[in-house]
């Protein structure tokens, strides 16, 4: 639907690919109402995965809104394009210490992978400093800009300057394990669960091969981590019936960036 929107208005804000024949958006956690929605959960609950990615995007040229007299309270901070960016939230609970290192490491893959595209870099450029004139500079808490090595990645808190994210894994609802909203409550199963944004929004052509470069580049930055990361297995060995004996081999969850000291049972 929203290709054949695009037909008749290629430069309009499109939504319709993002909603259901209900009207409701397709992410909706109404268990039972759509469907296809619950394919995220099964397919969470099936793969266990380590990191969950969600790379989506904005409208390209949504900046006109200040100027058309059309005001959406929530949506104030997409007024202006910012280029391709993204958002890293790391657990720091005190019982899972290596969620904050590995969040650490991923931030710098993925810097590697989007710099290391020339014309990605340079349009990440173009509009960040097109937001920090035309948004940011006149309300920075609505427009905020955080820049990590010429890359727009949210890390920090704005007041306080601290690594985002929850001091304490919360636990999920009853029925609501595996949904989207409800990944971080599993950090020993899912340690990051990362999105992107990017003006890819009514996007053809050579703007659309551009913006796809950058959401490869980020899918990239995590397999590179995982692929080189450390990994530690331990062995728990207990007492079975008969005089037997049991054997629970367990892969310790978040993988570790590369050159992590080496510990007893760490695997690559």
């Amino acid at each position: 639907m929203a290709y054949e929107l695009q037909k008749l208005t290629p430069t309009w804000m499109l939504h319709a690919g993002r909603y259901s024949a209900l009207g409701m958006d397709i992410t909706s956690r109404a268990i039972g109402l759509l469907p296809e929605a619950e394919v995220e959960g099964k397919l969470w609950r099936q793969w266990l995965p380590d990191i969950y990615l969600n790379p989506h995007g904005y409208p390209s040229h949504e900046w006109v809104q200040p100027f058309s007299g059309y005001v959406a309270p929530g949506f104030r901070a997409y007024w202006s394009p910012r280029g391709w960016y993204t958002m890293l939230t790391g657990l720091r609970d005190p019982r899972y210490p290596g969620q904050e290192e590995a969040t650490r490491a991923l931030r710098e893959s993925i810097v590697r992978e989007i710099n290391g595209n020339a014309d990605v870099r340079a349009m990440c450029l173009r509009q960040q400093d097109r937001y920090r004139r035309w948004a940011a500079g006149f309300s920075p808490y609505v427009f905020g800009v955080e820049i990590y090595r010429d890359t727009m990645i949210y890390y920090s808190d704005q007041e306080t300057g601290e690594p985002r994210g929850s001091r304490r894994a919360t636990p999920s609802p009853p029925g609501e394990a595996g949904r989207r909203a409800a990944i971080s409550a599993w950090p020993q199963v899912t340690f990051m669960s990362g999105m992107t944004e990017a003006p890819d929004e009514t996007a053809q052509g050579d703007w659309l091969s551009l913006v796809t470069k950058a959401g490869f580049s980020f899918l990239m930055a995590h397999v590179k981590y995982l692929e080189q990361g450390q990994y530690r297995v331990e062995r728990i060995e207990e007492g079975a019936a008969h005089d037997g004996a049991q054997l629970t081999m367990l892969r310790v969850r978040p993988v570790m960036p590369e050159g992590t000291a080496a510990e007893a049972g760490k695997r690559r």
